[in-house]
């Protein structure tokens, strides 16, 4: 009975991911209802463009289920409860799958983005959390 319950203990500690986490401080944004990122965010990709950074994702959910997406970023650790994030972009929800928002001239160093979507029925869903490094330009 004992290694059933440390078991399932184990097991609950190991489905908890990242993308279940929220920043304490999003902006002036305080912490929102979560959902597994899964059940909005097919993928998520950050990648450095140029100058700046391009976080590209793609959505199952319709403009009825889902209002806009925000993305945020922090060059703090975004995992820390204390990090600041700040908003890059604000997209409306439209009949596409795809978006991209890009972030041009970013400063050197690990920048972490997040995806965050308002559902319709209230709250929101953050995306899994995507860390790009740029080492200079």
């Amino acid at each position: 009975m004992k290694a059933i319950t440390i078991f399932s203990a184990f097991v609950l500690m190991a489905s908890v991911s990242s993308a279940e986490k929220l920043p304490v401080r999003v902006g002036s944004t305080g912490p929102a209802a979560i959902k597994p990122f899964n059940q909005v965010f097919n993928f998520v990709h950050v990648h450095r463009q140029g100058r700046g950074v391009t976080v590209a994702w793609n959505t199952s959910m319709s403009s009825s289920v889902v209002s806009e997406f925000t993305v945020m970023r922090t060059y703090e650790d975004p995992n820390d409860p204390y990090s600041v994030w700040d908003v890059v972009n604000v997209l409306p929800c439209t009949s596409g799958r795809s978006y991209r928002s890009t972030e041009q001239n970013v400063s050197p160093g690990s920048i972490s983005y997040v995806v965050m979507a308002s559902m319709i029925g209230g709250g929101t869903v953050m995306s899994e959390i995507n860390t790009v490094r740029i080492v200079r330009h």
